[in-house]
């Protein structure tokens, strides 16, 4: 049987009580990515393997899109800051298209705060917290 097949044998309440866990699995499994991402990255394994850059190391090796490839590097790049957001990902207090919307962003001094603004918020909200910081220069310190 087939998993499609597998999953239409499901009453209503069983689909989404299993939708809930194998939701919670992807979260720790993208976690579990971003973790392992940043020490190749850290380590620069990809240059061992003959890839110019982490990116293409991503996107040819393992056949990530091209965005999916962005938004995991920028995640591991965030998580050597602040290892806390590992946590955070796997938990889905934070998204990884937020992540890598502020990795950019982050620094030291303003990034828990940062980190803490975008909890539970959409890519537009997100956005619209960036546009503030951008513009009205927002102090993101705890």
């Amino acid at each position: 049987m087939n998993i499609l097949e597998n999953i239409k044998q499901f009453k209503d309440q069983e689909l989404l009580t299993h939708f809930s866990l194998v939701a919670q699995k992807e979260r720790e499994a993208i976690a579990t990515v971003v973790s392992y991402l940043s020490e190749i990255d850290q380590r620069k394994l990809y240059l061992k393997e003959a890839f110019p850059s982490l990116f293409s190391f991503v996107t040819q090796r393992f056949h990530y899109s091209e965005g999916a490839a962005y938004r995991r590097i920028q995640g591991a790049r965030a998580s050597r800051l602040f290892p806390e957001v590992l946590g955070l990902l796997s938990e889905g207090k934070i998204n990884l298209m937020a992540l890598s919307l502020i990795q950019p962003h982050l620094t030291k001094e303003n990034g828990k705060g940062l980190i803490k603004s975008i909890m539970g918020k959409s890519k537009r909200e997100v956005e619209s917290i960036l546009s503030g910081l951008s513009f009205k220069k927002i102090n993101y310190r705890d």
